[in-house]
């Protein structure tokens, strides 16, 4: 006769766990194990107190074991997906929820599982349905609302999740998460005033918040708000003391110097603003260097015409891409921003699309180009030796090279702005073409967009390879 676990003791680990004593709740577990190894739910809170401390491998081998010990449990096979997710293997996870969502279409919570794993991978549509589903079970749920509003968010409905998120605030008042994603939505509609207030919030109820402090950070600085902000990246780099935007950040804002931004940084930045990022940049800011670019490489376009192998650095939403398709035997785009590439994708002007650091790319690339394109790029690459070598590289003969920049007056090569991103002076880009192997073409000075309504003044070169 098997031993058979009393209700008592996995009770008793269960309150520790919740009471976050994670050394007790497994002590009393492992006394259990012993005498039923395969006790389903024993394995169960065993793999929970492991992916808590971070353990992943052992949860997901414990929670697997729990699972193939009862397939009925299906409240394990939920968790046990929910870890899956976290650990990446989200299309693994999609697929064991939508099996125990059938078993149980009844219960929210599961539900809403496998909503936040569809949203996870991008897909959206299908996530936002079954955050509909689980509310319609569970309406009184801040946490679903929450989600729903999120997932409305990244579809770009920004009036959709500002009505999700402000009833999430009605059910839960004192949910620093739910502040914190209501000023992601006001900054993506550009009401300033109202995400520095829910960030404030946010950071009021858990001042410990990271992403929230950090969040506030940047939006007292855009506000202009230097103190709160220098106070907001401080409290950041409190509890992260290796965060590299709050680092970057503060650098800026204290005069500090750096050689680039971070690349997550940027990656996060305009992956938030993809969707209405062309209106922005283009009806609110008179964004207008693609075409200046265009004009420029016309005024020195080969014979024939037309361009062999065409590559677009940082090519963002493909304003460039669009501008130049038309002499372009073949078109090639990289960003670091994954939303971005799928808004470029949609313009269809693309032949190839990659996502990742430029640099990155150009070192591993075998193609060899004619033409090199970055519009409003290297503000966000202060030293851009790796850059300039890398195109060199990767430079047919007579290969051209276009971009813009922020201009640094007076002594200096490059500066870390205020703004986070970078200006750079006339000598250090011309020394630096002149040691890759370029001869100047082109150059002059442009105002390249508006910012707190005052022109940036940049400069746009062209480049020939000798």
């Amino acid at each position: 006769m098997g031993y058979t676990i009393t209700e008592s003791a996995v009770q008793r680990a269960f309150k520790c766990f919740q009471e976050k004593k994670l050394a007790k709740a497994e002590k009393i577990l492992g006394r259990e194990l012993k005498k039923a190894p395969n006790d389903p739910d024993v394995l169960h809170l065993l793999g929970l107190i492991n992916s808590e401390r971070g353990d992943t491998l052992k949860a997901l081998r414990l929670l697997k074991q729990a699972v193939s010990a009862d397939e009925g449990k299906l409240h394990i096979k939920s968790n046990y997906a929910t870890v899956l997710r976290q650990a990446g293997y989200v299309e693994e996870s999609i697929g064991i929820l939508k099996e125990v969502v059938r078993a149980r279409p009844d219960s929210p919570q599961i539900i809403n599982n496998l909503a936040n794993a569809l949203r996870l991978v991008g897909k959206l549509e299908e996530a936002i349905e079954y955050y509909r589903r689980a509310l319609a079970l569970l309406p009184t749920s801040a946490e679903i609302v929450n989600n729903l509003g999120s997932a409305l968010k990244d579809l770009g409905d920004y009036k959709g999740a500002l009505t999700c998120l402000n009833s999430a605030l009605n059910i839960d008042p004192n949910n620093a998460d739910i502040y914190n994603n209501l000023g992601v939505v006001c900054r993506c509609l550009n009401d300033s005033s109202h995400a520095t207030s829910a960030f404030q919030a946010a950071v009021r109820i858990d001042p410990g918040f990271v992403l929230a402090q950090n969040n506030l950070g940047c939006a007292l600085m855009a506000g202009g708000d230097r103190d709160g902000a220098i106070n907001a990246f401080k409290n950041v780099l409190a509890v992260e003391p290796d965060n590299a935007e709050a680092t970057h950040l503060l650098k800026a804002l204290t005069q500090g110097s750096s050689d680039r931004a971070p690349d997550q940084y940027v990656a996060d930045l305009f992956d938030e603003y993809a969707p209405t990022f062309e209106d922005s940049l283009v009806q609110k800011l008179e964004y207008k260097t693609p075409g200046k670019i265009r004009e420029a490489v016309d005024a020195v376009m080969p014979q024939e015409g037309m361009f062999g192998n065409v590559l677009d650095l940082g090519c963002g939403t493909g304003l460039c891409g669009f501008e130049f398709k038309g002499i372009s035997k073949k078109l090639f785009g990289v960003d670091l921003s994954p939303k971005m590439v799928e808004e470029a994708s949609s313009k269809e002007v693309y032949d190839e699309l990659h996502v990742g650091p430029i640099e990155s790319y150009l070192e591993k690339c075998r193609v060899r180009f004619d033409l090199f394109i970055a519009a409003d790029v290297f503000v966000y690459i202060g030293k851009l030796d790796q850059v300039f070598k890398a195109i060199a590289m990767t430079a047919n003969d007579d290969a051209l090279v276009v971009f813009s920049t922020e201009l640094l007056g007076g002594a200096g090569i490059y500066k870390l702005l205020k703004t986070g991103r970078f200006a750079h002076s006339l000598p250090y880009v011309n020394s630096l073409a002149e040691e890759n192997g370029f001869e100047a073409v082109s150059k002059f000075k442009t105002p390249l967009r508006k910012e707190n309504n005052k022109w940036i003044e940049g400069m746009i070169y062209i480049f020939r390879l000798k």
